[in-house]
Formats: structure tokens, C-alpha cells, sequence
């Protein structure tokens, strides 16, 4: 049962993943396996708990824990339904060409921190809900509405109307000058020459994206 990406479930690696996972969409969850190591705790109470709360199979499976973990100390995986939510706001952040499944883990990560929960990826091929986005998003993929368009022009058909703060490494105004406003899409790492263009100060320094992404976003908390 190793990942494919043209199946349509995935998988959490871990305990607090998974609660996680099953906290916010349980509805989701086909089963949940456990290694025999796990410990008899709060936590494993906690699962278990919500396991029969919502009518989830819960086993032990060793065999599997240990085709699919990627840590000797992953004791538990659960397995989910991909599923597709809708924007719950007009607070978006739009990231262009992004295709580092660890760089999407981390960008998901600080937008929760900062209260921005609508992501929507454009000009990307990457596998939402691949394990190694799961995983690196520490759960925070569960909290977000992810939608993927074609480009830029293609989300602009759905919000035609949103203004668009471009993100960019040289611009007229400093990020310091972003104005909040209740609706609007900050663009990064595009090429594209929409809305309002600023820039972060970097003195010279390459940032990554997820870096720029946590300074643009705690702007606007």
C-alpha cells in the first residue's frame, strides 16, 4: 500500500497528526492502524476514543506502520479520502509555480499562525495532500481550504474583483506601506504584474519563500 498519487486517499505519519486529522474531518477517515510498541496512554485513550466516537475501524498493524513510516517512532497512520474545501474568506494567499513539497508544508504552518486558511496554488503540479506535504505541514493541512488554478488569470475568473498585492523582490513600496483591507489575494513568486506591487527589505539577502510568506502575513495579523 505504498502512496500513489492517482489514488484518491492519503495518509497521516503519526499520533498527533492524526487527532488532528480526526478533530477536524473525520468524516474523512477510512481506518486507523497502530503498532503494538504505542503506548497505552492519553493520547492513544484520545484516539481510540474518537475512533469509536465516529465509526472508524482502529487495529493494530505492524507490518504496515513499518512499510510506510518514515521514522523508527511513527506508531500510528491513519487513512483518509483526499477531499476539496471551499474558500471560507477572501483572504487568500496565492502562491505561483510552487512545487517543493516541503516548502508547501511550511508556507500552510505559518499561514494558520497568522489566521489565513484560504491557499490557493496556481501553476502547480504538486500532490496536495502527498504524505510529505502532510507531514510537513504538522497538521495545519487540516485547517486550510487549498484550491489549484491553472493561472492566474483562471483564479481572477472566480474573484474578478479582489484586489491583489504582489509580493515581489523589488517593487515602488515597502511591505511596511501594505494597506489591510477585508478583501484581498497576496501573490507570491510571480512573475505577473497585477494589483499592488511591494517588496521586503531584505539588505541583500535571498529569503525563502516561506520566509517572505511569515513577514508578508504577520504584516496583515
Amino acid at each position: 500500500m505504498v502512496y500513489e498519487s492517482t489514488e484518491n486517499y492519503s495518509y497521516t505519519l503519526g499520533m498527533s497528526i492524526s487527532i488532528e486529522l480526526l478533530e477536524r474531518h473525520a468524516e474523512y477517515v477510512k481506518e486507523v492502524v497502530y503498532s503494538k510498541k504505542i503506548k497505552q496512554n492519553e493520547y492513544f485513550n484520545r484516539l481510540n476514543k474518537l475512533c469509536r466516537l465516529n465509526h472508524i475501524e482502529l487495529k493494530e498493524d505492524d507490518a504496515l506502520i513499518k512499510k510506510l513510516s518514515v521514522k523508527e517512532n511513527c506508531y500510528v497512520i491513519a487513512f483518509f479520502r483526499k477531499f476539496s474545501l471551499p474558500f471560507t474568506s477572501k483572504k487568500i494567499v496565492l502562491i505561483d509555480h510552487l512545487e517543493d513539497m516541503g516548502m508547501l508544508g511550511t508556507i500552510l504552518r505559518t499561514a494558520v499562525s497568522f489566521k489565513h486558511y484560504d491557499i490557493a496554488l496556481l501553476n502547480s503540479d504538486i500532490d496536495i495532500f502527498d504524505p510529505r506535504v502532510v507531514r510537513s505541514s504538522m497538521g495545519a493541512i487540516f485547517y486550510c481550504h487549498i484550491q489549484k488554478y491553472q493561472d492566474l488569470k483562471a483564479f481572477l475568473k472566480d474573484y474578478p474583483r479582489i484586489a491583489i498585492f504582489n509580493i515581489k523582490d523589488a517593487a515602488p513600496k515597502k511591505i511596511d506601506e501594505l494597506r489591510k483591507s477585508e478583501e484581498y489575494a497576496l501573490l507570491f513568486n510571480s512573475k505577473e504584474e497585477k494589483g499592488e506591487s511591494y517588496y521586503i527589505d531584505t539588505n541583500g539577502i535571498e529569503l525563502p519563500l516561506s520566509v517572505k510568506t511569515a513577514i508578508v502575513l504577520q504584516r496583515l495579523y
